[in-house]
């Protein structure tokens, strides 16, 4: 809902910007799922608003967008989040601990104060006046998932996590 609130507010300024939302519908989302709906009906966004269900190719959809936008508000480190900065795009996650360890702020990706809509838009709102100005962030992004997450690597902290 903290994304919704902060992307309504710039769709004045951004007419042709878009929202994608996706991920998987666990049981317990099921209620926020229809506080999203409803939201976006109320505040009629469905011109600027897509959800789209869990499906298969879900690398097909990150050559969608252009910015990527983690709002969880507790999280583990969770792979989209990973492959969103492998395919060099602008990641903005909330400031949880998994994300801050995966992110330093405007080198590699961007963070928000957690449940805050408006550090969010602020945050949003920046990127998008500046996103052409960016590429640098975006092959950061690329060079520190792979460093930290290429498998090799993990299996070799393992190792020595194990051996010790």
């Amino acid at each position: 809902i903290y994304l919704l609130k902060a992307f309504k507010s710039l769709i004045a300024e951004f007419p042709n910007i878009k929202l994608i939302i996706f991920g998987s519908e666990r049981e317990h989302e099921l209620e926020i799922r229809d506080e999203l709906i409803d939201f976006i009906s109320s505040h009629k966004l469905e011109e600027n608003v897509k959800i789209i269900k869990p499906r298969e190719d879900i690398n097909l959809i990150y050559n969608l967008f252009d910015v990527f936008v983690m709002p969880s508000i507790t999280e583990g480190l969770s792979a989209c989040s990973i492959e969103a900065l492998l395919m060099k795009k602008i990641c903005l996650f909330s400031d949880i601990e998994p994300f801050k360890e995966l992110v330093e702020d405007r080198k590699n990706g961007f963070l928000f104060r957690n449940k805050s809509d408006d550090d969010l838009k602020d945050k949003l709102r920046y990127i998008l006046i500046n996103i052409h100005k960016l590429d640098n962030i975006k092959e950061n992004a690329r060079i520190s998932a792979e460093g930290k997450y290429d498998v090799r690597n993990m299996v070799e902290k393992y190792e020595q996590l194990y051996l010790k």
